[in-house]
């Protein structure tokens, strides 16, 4: 007996799952948006965005979720299993300390997921559509499938930085296998399905063609529509990837997440561009540090001459610990007889500073009063686009990308 009208406000209603809130939704107190789209796998396809009705109209519109189907399909190459999509803009929708989560009936999503950059938003969107296939499988496969299938999107729309793998961050589960059953409620082991998931299938995807990567993912796909899901899955995989086992038997059981294989740079929690390219990231040696790269694309430093860089105000280059405090800039040599006023214990004059058009190459003397060059890093400074317009620190310049001294 419920209307076609009323359906998508009851399915809302079951994902936020709280008393308060579904007596809210239910006595109309529900914004309601949807929209009808033919996609290329998925004709008479139907999204529809619920929000409180005292919550601002937001990022998350029909046009953009249909955007993510498009998206999501164009790289499964297959209807997506549903035609109908619903969107719940509301924190209550969303368990832990989750973006988003596909319930199977409904997209949740945490209304701060709005106020995140178009690209990663989109993202977003894009990985709990994949949920659509991807689910009940164990959760290092469906979370490292969605979060492949995301960052190959991001890619293919040129948002390089949200196609950028997950860090390691509070994993410690050396591969696979060793994850466990990680409930959703221990957060940090949790984490292991999306970084060490991920690792798998992206590692893959970059030794097969897209086609067979894809021709790949159906096959997986339609073997677990077959038979029930085991524990693991691990065989469904290496029957899918028949030519990539040795990949995955190093992933499932290998040390790929040992601490002798952490990269240095895995617990940088500043968010950066993936613009830089370390020809040779920051290296001590004899109390000498090193580095040297280039900024691709439309990227530039703050101060991208060599004048303008002796002019102050703006620096190129930075000194951070490991909680990414402040310690110091990296500055040029002056030519015209005056100094600069050091008054950080890591400013620091280089010795070599060569900056031209968008290469760099910096060697410097490590400061004593920083002590030990362990678990500090390198911040490189400017702008990400042609425009030199800050989009990540709004009202100065940009971290463009990061690197541990080592």
């Amino acid at each position: 007996g419920i209307t076609g009208e009323w359906a998508p406000v009851v399915v809302a209603a079951g994902a936020v799952a709280q008393p308060d809130a579904v007596a809210a939704y239910l006595n109309g107190q529900a914004s309601v948006r949807q929209e009808k789209y033919d996609t290329d796998y998925t004709p008479a396809l139907t999204v529809t965005v619920v929000r409180p009705a005292r919550s601002a109209a937001g990022g998350v519109a029909p046009d953009l979720v249909a955007k993510s189907v498009r998206l999501a399909e164009n790289i499964m190459r297959m209807p997506l299993p549903t035609d109908n999509v619903v969107v719940v803009v509301d924190d209550r929708s969303v368990s832990g300390g989750f973006f988003g989560t596909n319930h199977g009936f409904a997209i949740g999503l945490q209304q701060k997921a709005e106020t995140e950059s178009p690209a990663e938003l989109l993202n977003t969107l894009v990985h709990e559509v994949a949920h659509y296939w991807w689910s009940v499988n164990p959760n290092w496969l469906d979370e490292g499938i969605a979060d492949t299938i995301a960052a190959t999107a991001s890619a293919q729309q040129g948002h390089t930085a949200a196609a950028r793998p997950n860090r390691r961050d509070t994993c410690t589960a050396v591969n696979i296998s060793d994850i466990g059953d990680a409930p959703r409620s221990n957060l940090d082991q949790f984490y292991c399905n999306y970084y060490l998931g991920e690792k798998l299938f992206r590692e893959i995807q970059e030794n097969t063609t897209p086609s067979d990567f894809t021709a790949a993912l159906q096959h997986l796909y339609r073997i677990r529509q077959e038979q029930p899901a085991d524990r693991y899955g691990i065989e469904h995989v290496r029957a899918a990837f028949p030519n990539h086992v040795a990949i995955i038997d190093r992933h499932w059981s290998g040390d790929l997440n040992a601490p002798h294989r952490w990269d240095p740079d895995d617990n940088l929690t500043f968010t950066s561009h993936a613009v830089t390219v370390w020809q040779q990231k920051p290296t001590h040696q004899n109390g000498i540090v090193r580095f040297e790269g280039y900024l691709q694309g439309v990227a530039t430093l703050s101060q991208p001459d060599y004048e303008s860089a002796q002019s102050g105000g703006s620096t190129n280059f930075t000194i951070h610990n490991e909680n990414g405090d402040y310690l110091g800039s990296i500055l040029p040599p002056l030519n015209d007889g005056s100094s600069w006023i050091l008054d950080d214990p890591g400013d620091v004059v280089a010795a070599s500073y060569a900056i031209s058009q968008n290469a760099f190459a910096i060697s410097f003397r490590w400061p004593a009063a920083l002590g030990s060059y362990a678990d500090k890093h390198i911040t490189i400074w400017g702008y990400n686009n042609a425009e030199r317009i800050p989009t990540i620190n709004i009202g100065s310049d940009d971290p463009l990308g990061q690197s541990t001294v080592r």
